[in-house]
């Protein structure tokens, strides 16, 4: 069996996690992939590189904004020049479409739910890696490869609950700027 695989997981490895007050070392570390890796070796699966897909799968799933947002937020973080070293938000404004803040401060604090999600100088790479891991592992399974494995972890930089966080494919995550079907 083929299993997709990237070292680019490696470029998302936060360090901040919040829990009932308490700064505790996330469970999203590269550490868990390297064990899943290690499995995956064991067994003797056929490791492939993901194909580049590009921004469009991305994009099927994620507003314009939050794309945005990810792709030059750490940049615009570091100009702010008294920055911690990741973006975790202190404040979150009132989610109003009309009201999208132009402020990193408050870009982040809009397409984060919570202090759970920190993003670091390679969250963007990790988090488009993962998007090409998961679309090629999601392109053998239609080509007929069998089942498909994703051996990265999640990019962390969700605004979904983390138990809907590690689905097999993560395109199918949605934006929750964008209302479902059933919101409609």
């Amino acid at each position: 069996m083929k299993a997709v695989y990237t070292e680019l997981h490696r470029s998302h490895d936060p360090q901040f996690f919040l829990v009932r007050g308490v700064v505790k070392r996330t469970t999203e570390q590269p550490e868990r992939a390297d064990r899943l890796l290690a499995g995956l070796k064991a067994g003797k699966h056929d490791l492939v590189a993901p194909d580049v897909f590009g921004q469009g799968p991305r994009a099927r799933v994620h507003s314009p904004e939050y794309l945005g947002f990810l792709a030059g937020a750490w940049d615009a973080w570091t100009e702010l020049g008294d920055c911690g070293p990741e973006m975790i938000a202190n404040m979150h404004p009132v989610r109003n479409a009309a009201t999208y803040p132009t402020h990193i401060v408050g870009r982040l604090g809009w397409h984060t739910i919570d202090t759970c999600c920190p993003i670091g100088p390679g969250t963007w790479a990790a988090a488009c890696a993962a998007t090409d891991v998961a679309t090629t592992a999601a392109q053998l399974v239609f080509d007929g490869e069998g089942c498909g494995l994703r051996t990265l972890p999640s990019s962390g930089s969700s605004r979904l609950p983390r138990s809907r966080q590690r689905l097999l494919f993560p395109q199918q995550q949605r934006d929750r700027s964008r209302p479902s079907a059933r919101q409609a």
